[in-house]
């Protein structure tokens, strides 16, 4: 089975058109995970974690919504999500 069917169904990691999408569908007794994931050349480091209220920071900047966009140019992104 490929890999990113595992990070699309489970760990709610979804390509989209303007970048990644960012769902977790996880049980309670998982506390957090990461997910390092090539996309259109650019590196995504995603740390997800069970802690708090739920947000979303790329590069250290909060975001509203589950969509980490697209970083043109970038070699590594670098994004913090708590559910």
């Amino acid at each position: 089975m490929d890999l990113r069917i595992y990070q699309q169904a489970i760990l709610g990691v979804q390509a989209d058109y303007d970048g990644l999408r960012i769902v977790p569908c996880i049980p309670d007794e998982i506390r957090g995970y990461t997910v390092n994931r090539l996309f259109r050349g650019v590196r995504y480091i995603i740390y997800v974690r069970r802690i708090g209220e739920r947000s979303l920071a790329v590069d250290g900047d909060r975001i509203d919504g589950d969509l980490i966009s697209y970083r043109k140019g970038k070699q590594k992104v670098l994004a913090e999500v708590t559910v």
